[in-house]
């Protein structure tokens, strides 16, 4: 595992789905990582979390190498992503 990859979704209304991929040096996603990943968002906005669900946690152990959180844009604001031992990623 060497690098995170963000991409957002819109969903309904202000929501958006986040996805972060971990992969390899060559760009590969991992699908056996499991390591934890944590959400963060700085701005105008709030992450949907504390749900206990796949896409409703603030930090949650990747499947597949993916992870996911849901979130309500509401300006400006930027998410991050952080796994242990890799660069921060952010969108």
């Amino acid at each position: 595992e060497a690098q995170l990859e963000m991409n957002h979704v819109p969903l309904k209304g202000d929501t958006i789905l986040i996805e972060v991929q971990i992969k390899d040096k060559d760009g590969i996603r991992c699908l056996d990582s499991r390591k934890r990943v944590e959400f963060q968002l700085a701005g105008e906005g709030r992450l949907i979390q504390n749900q206990g669900t796949a896409t409703g946690s603030r930090k949650i152990q990747a499947a597949n190498g993916k992870a996911y959180i849901k979130a309500v844009i509401e300006g400006k604001c930027s998410v991050f992503a952080t796994v242990e031992d890799m660069p921060v990623s952010s969108i």
